[in-house]
């Protein structure tokens, strides 16, 4: 009779301590990983009078905060750009992370180009530039054709310590040919641009383990939020994301476009994604005489509501035969640990860097940031397409 009790009562308790594991799991994934060791370390007061003692000057900007990874990326890039023509060094600030409800997160995990030396942190910007006098009577929002070269005739001030008041790279200059026309002096900075070492490491055991060394096509289908961000473009009339709209680039559409075009480009349907696809392997094949063996799907496509994974399973049912052929993988079998998961978008972005043929969507920052990517690295132009 114990003996079935005690039997009983493991039993009953069994539901409980599964609900409490599973519990536990669920708060673990919403605790965020640490990251403190990626920030560089603060300037100590001797350096930071060695820095007031040198020839060094500094230029901190007004710039978007909280909107997604790309989008931040993307300005980051033009205003350290800006900072360099100026002979300044760019100040950086931390990424607003929405994964982690807009936490700030060391803009160090993600990227190293733009947080190496002579580059320094907006804190430590803030106590090198106390007590000194600051150029800080810029606003930056010029007319579109001569904004950039006003603003780095503006930090041409003696003043080590410069503060542009105005956000130069406001959505409307960004929708702008005057945007467009950076691109060639642009691109032979962006040539330099680095991954930090963990995202590099990550992605060299990534493409390891998912048989992605070469011959594939990556695609950017850009699901999740774009169910009502696709109507609200529709609606406003928006162009392609910057780098997407370059006009020697395949299926850039003439601006403007009808609501109807929009969805078509931002939202493809199954079909036409399918024949999207096979167009770009048929291209690239014929062009090189090469053979594509794999599909990549980018992360924000992945498993995020039933619909989505419906997609995914048609794409990936209709790609493995027929005219297509290709093997699956998909981002959300990417090898990341839980300290590593907030790289899965700059992994993503640089297995699609590197991709023979990319497919991305036109009104993504991601995908406009990888299209930039493609082109400094020598990719043909042809290579980059679009839904």
């Amino acid at each position: 009779m114990r003996v079935l009790r005690r039997r009983l009562v493991l039993l009953l308790s069994l539901p409980l301590t599964l609900t409490l594991l599973f519990l536990l799991y669920l708060h673990r994934l919403q605790l965020p990983p640490q990251n403190a060791h990626f920030r560089r370390p603060s300037p100590t007061p001797s350096e930071l009078l060695s820095l007031r003692n040198s020839s060094s000057k500094y230029a901190l900007f007004h710039q978007l905060r909280g909107a997604g990874f790309n989008n931040q990326l993307q300005e980051s890039l033009l205003l350290s750009w800006i900072a360099k023509r100026a002979g300044r060094a760019y100040v950086y600030r931390d990424v607003i992370w929405r994964p982690r409800g807009y936490e700030q997160v060391p803009l160090e995990e993600f990227v190293q180009s733009l947080t190496e030396q002579p580059a320094l942190h907006e804190e430590a910007f803030k106590r090198l530039c106390d007590g000194q006098k600051i150029l800080r009577a810029i606003d930056g929002r010029y007319p579109f054709p001569e904004r950039v070269e006003r603003v780095i005739q503006d930090l041409q001030g003696d003043e080590q310590c410069a503060y542009v008041e105005g956000r130069i790279m406001d959505w409307p200059f960004l929708d702008s040919p005057a945007a467009l026309a950076l691109y060639e002096p642009f691109l032979s900075y962006i040539r330099d641009f680095r991954w930090s070492p963990w995202v590099l490491e990550v992605h060299a055991r990534a493409v390891g383990k998912l048989g992605l060394g070469e011959g594939y096509i990556a695609l950017h289908i850009r699901r999740g939020d774009f169910s009502y961000h696709c109507p609200q473009i529709a609606a406003q009339g928006a162009s392609f994301n910057l780098w997407s709209r370059l006009p020697f680039l395949p299926d850039t559409p003439p601006h403007p476009l009808s609501p109807s075009t929009i969805l078509t480009h931002c939202w493809p349907s199954f079909g036409d994604m399918l024949l999207q696809i096979w167009a770009a392997q048929n291209q690239y094949e014929q062009r090189t005489g090469k053979k594509l063996r794999k599909v990549y799907v980018l992360h924000d496509a992945k498993w995020d509501a039933p619909w989505v994974w419906i997609l995914l399973r048609r794409l990936q049912f209709s790609l493995s035969g027929g005219p297509f052929r290709l093997q699956w993988v998909e981002g959300g079998s990417l090898p990341l640990t839980w300290e590593e998961r907030d790289l899965a978008v700059p992994v993503d972005m640089e297995i699609a860097r590197r991709a023979e043929v990319f497919l991305g969507n036109g009104f993504s920052s991601l995908t406009s940031g990888v299209v930039l990517f493609r082109l400094a690295d020598g990719k043909e132009w042809e290579s980059n397409k679009f839904w």
